[in-house]
């Protein structure tokens, strides 16, 4: 596990993706129990999600480093129920699958996306607004 402390105070935590569940239960005992968001980052040579969590005025992140060939994470919604939006949001707009997730069908893409890289990734090039 990494620490990293920013200067507002927030800190980031780095944990290896087979320990992301014991971690958030970990942090759930311990009183960061409301999820802010789930933010997934394209990095070039990997992916990563990080876990916004809060207990009190305090917000910590959980980051786990995903690989690009295997864009997957196990759900965390058994343990913090109101992951399941953020992850189905992850899902579409980086292409991070929560393995294991009730109901993992879209919620932003439109359900014949599936043939186009997710829109969030470094792959499609960006490119000007239309």
């Amino acid at each position: 596990m990494e620490k990293k402390v920013l200067k507002d105070g927030r800190v980031f935590l780095t944990v290896k993706l087979e320990k992301l569940r014991e971690a958030v239960k970990t942090l759930r005992e311990r009183g960061f129990q409301h999820l802010i968001a789930i933010t997934g980052l394209d990095a070039g040579d990997h992916l990563e999600a990080i876990y916004h969590i809060a207990r009190g005025g305090e917000v910590l992140s959980l980051r786990v480093i995903v690989p690009s060939e295997k864009p997957e994470v196990p759900t965390i919604t058994d343990i913090i129920p109101g992951a399941l939006f953020y992850e189905r949001e992850v899902h579409d707009l980086v292409g991070i699958a929560p393995v294991g997730h009730p109901d993992p069908s879209p919620l932003l893409l439109p359900d014949d996306w599936s043939d186009e890289p997710p829109p969030l990734r470094k792959s499609t090039g960006g490119g000007e607004a239309k």
